[in-house]
């Protein structure tokens, strides 16, 4: 169909033959038809100088035929027109009046072709195939007319032909499918063109004056968030004189700046103890940096409370639901008050040494030296290669009873040296950072209705750890150090 249409000879003054080629939307490069975008710049042209215009004198042929060509018993002009090419065994575009005899000749019910003319059977058999390529041709034609400026100049065409508005929406409707525009915006600009309009181009709004992002008045914001960062963003657009949208926009691009809930740690931190803790973990990165085997050395350890019931946490109980589902409830519940104390010692290679206080025992100094006798014992059987070569490392924190005297000459009796651990820096502590989310995270949700399960289940979770994981941790430890020096002894983000 398209090499037909392309070698069709057509006269420059043919109404029938322009017609023809808009109807069906196809875009051809030859003398005398004219693709869609000329035909809209040169609509937008002549209508400017209607008086010099050429194509103006065309308007009586070209309404003439398409009004011809409208729709008979369900079938469109467009699909006549197609039809009646296809059919054609030459090449040649037949006449206007040869496309109102075919024209009258058909009647359309269904998908079921009736013929009233002799001798047309050779329509019937190609009307499928015709009806495919008019629906192509549409789909093509729609895709380069998507702009809604076109489609206003397809509204002025039809209003200065003299087409009616319902005649106007339909068309328009037909040939862009989804992509036209509504009827109310039709009607518009229908009305428009019918007032005298000439012009497809939008006007300008006037809507609020384009100094509300100006720069004295992102100055003016600056000012006001800088003095109280607590300030909403309505409060802001009142005191500023914009509207929430502008303030929302200032802030985003002019400030590059967002609104976030501040983030709980376990202490704001004085300058001298960020210099501590940047002093300390300088330290122990340059350790780490000159003695590649450092950290193989090191057991760290420390202790914490195992509920026998621990709320899940939001993620935990998060699940996946359809749109019309419910979402899902739970109920505000808190930890149980049956509890044990643990107490774990690890290094790369894994579990050390771990044992759960008494029940109503709590960490004392005298408490945790019977701790650490029971560690040396665990490191001797366990790591006797650590033992012998006497060249391992305990790290813990600062609690009372681990730095108490009485556990300074413990250490010192026994030759153990310490890693240091600045305070108020959980993030620098593997064993809180890690390893007790990673056993408790599995436990949460679940009931242990006596110590003697809550211990059993803990050691379960203890002993599934891979020793890859720990090894991973101690790597962690290190890049914490590096981002701690960074962040000048602050807590970093990301812990």
């Amino acid at each position: 169909m398209h090499s037909l249409l392309m070698h069709l000879p057509c006269n420059p003054q043919d109404g029938d033959s322009f017609a023809i080629v808009c109807q069906i939307g196809q875009i051809v490069n030859m003398p005398g038809l004219i693709r869609v975008s000329e035909f809209v710049e040169e609509t937008r042209e002549d209508y400017n100088s209607p008086t010099t215009s050429t194509f103006v004198s065309r308007m009586p042929q070209c309404r003439q035929t398409i009004a011809s060509l409208e729709e008979h018993d369900a079938i469109s002009a467009t699909e006549c027109s197609v039809i009646v090419c296809a059919q054609s065994g030459t090449l040649a575009i037949p006449t206007r009046n040869t496309i109102l005899r075919w024209v009258a000749s058909f009647r359309i019910t269904g998908s079921t072709l009736k013929k009233k003319s002799p001798g047309r059977n050779s329509i019937a058999l190609r009307l499928s195939e015709a009806t495919s390529i008019n629906a192509n041709l549409k789909r093509t034609f729609s895709r380069k007319m998507t702009e809604r400026i076109e489609q206003r100049y397809c509204i002025k065409f039809c209003q200065k032909l003299g087409d009616s508005q319902s005649q106007t929406i339909r068309k328009i409707q037909q040939m862009f499918g989804e992509d036209a525009m509504g009827v109310t915006q039709i009607k518009e600009w229908f009305n428009r063109f019918k007032d005298g309009r000439t012009s497809a181009e939008s006007e300008q709004r006037c809507g609020r004056p384009q100094t509300a992002r100006s720069a004295a008045v992102v100055e003016r914001v600056r000012n006001f968030v800088m003095a109280d960062r607590r300030l909403t963003v309505r409060e802001i657009a009142e005191e500023v004189g914009v509207s929430k949208d502008s303030a929302h926009a200032i802030f985003r691009d002019d400030l590059n700046m967002n609104r976030v809930a501040a983030k709980f740690v376990p202490k704001l931190l004085s300058p001298e103890q960020k210099d501590l803790r940047r002093d300390v973990a300088q330290d122990l990165l340059d350790t780490a940096n000159t003695d590649p085997g450092f950290l193989n050395t090191v057991i760290t350890g420390d202790e914490s409370w195992v509920y026998g019931y621990d709320p899940e946490t939001k993620r935990q109980s998060s699940q996946w639901k359809h749109p019309e589902s419910p979402r899902p409830k739970k109920a505000r519940q808190v930890r149980s008050k049956i509890k044990v104390m643990l107490t774990v010692f690890f290094d790369v290679r894994g579990i050390v040494h771990h044992e759960y206080a008494p029940e109503g025992q709590t960490v004392t100094k005298e408490y945790y030296h019977d701790v650490l006798r029971r560690l040396r014992d665990a490191l001797r059987r366990k790591r006797p290669d650590m033992w012998t070569a006497n060249n391992w490392h305990l790290h813990h924190d600062n609690a009372p009873a681990h730095s108490s005297q009485l556990i300074h000459t413990f250490l010192a009796k026994h030759g153990i040296t310490t890693v240091r651990q600045p305070p108020y820096s959980p993030d620098l502590a593997p064993c809180d950072f890690w390893l007790f989310p990673k056993l408790k995270t599995p436990l949460k949700g679940s009931r242990f209705e006596s110590r003697e399960e809550i211990m059993r289940n803990a050691t379960t979770e203890l002993n599934t750890i891979p020793k890859e994981d720990f090894q991973r941790c101690l790597r962690q430890w290190k890049d914490r150090w590096a981002k701690c020096v960074q962040a000048q002894g602050a807590y970093f983000e990301g812990d």
